[in-house]
């Protein structure tokens, strides 16, 4: 049987700041592009200290390599949160291939809250305060599904969608109860 979605959101990187960051280091890249052509085509030497054609070759692919993994990077990074009646299920995509899965049973609380990026955690992404013991998964913003697991494990995945959780929840929560009352 296929399990129903309560809730689903997927959120990527749209800060303006970061792309404004990414398309700038884009010039390094075109800049040793336009050398590299100008020392290959018209035999005019890159730098004041140039290297062999092939030199300039390698430190191009090189430069090329190291600027384009990390725009991949945010290009493809997504954060998804599913909540069905069995668990919540979020994975960090490209850092989780598969979802990483907590059902019901396992966690003792679950809940939406306000929190500061830079002062609890020190930024965005994939970050540990050692202070709380929590561990966040976020991509922009400052609300976030907290779940603390049976175990002890805190995690906080940031929500775009804080209300429609918070009703999500609230709906899981009667859903329990009502489970509790059918049992006794």
């Amino acid at each position: 049987m296929k399990e129903i979605n309560l809730f689903s959101e997927q959120q990527k990187f749209r800060q303006i700041w970061v792309w404004i960051m990414l398309l700038t280091l884009l010039c390094i890249p075109a800049y040793t592009l336009w050398g590299t052509i100008r020392q290959l085509r018209n035999d005019i030497p890159f730098g004041n200290n140039p290297t062999s054609n092939i030199g300039v070759i390698i430190v191009f692919i090189i430069i090329l390599i190291s600027v384009l993994l990390p725009f991949i990077l945010v290009l493809t990074m997504k954060l998804e949160t599913i909540i069905s009646k069995e668990g919540i299920n979020f994975r960090f995509f490209p850092f989780h291939l598969n979802f990483r899965n907590y059902k019901w049973e396992k966690i003792s609380k679950a809940f939406v809250r306000n929190y500061s990026p830079l002062g609890e955690f020190g930024g965005w992404g994939i970050k540990y305060s050692y202070r709380t013991g929590i561990r966040l998964f976020n991509i922009s913003g400052n609300q976030g599904l907290q779940i603390e697991l049976k175990n002890g494990k805190k995690i906080l995945i940031g929500t775009q969608k804080m209300n429609e959780l918070e009703v999500v929840l609230k709906k899981i929560e009667q859903m329990n109860k009502e489970n509790q009352s059918k049992i006794i």
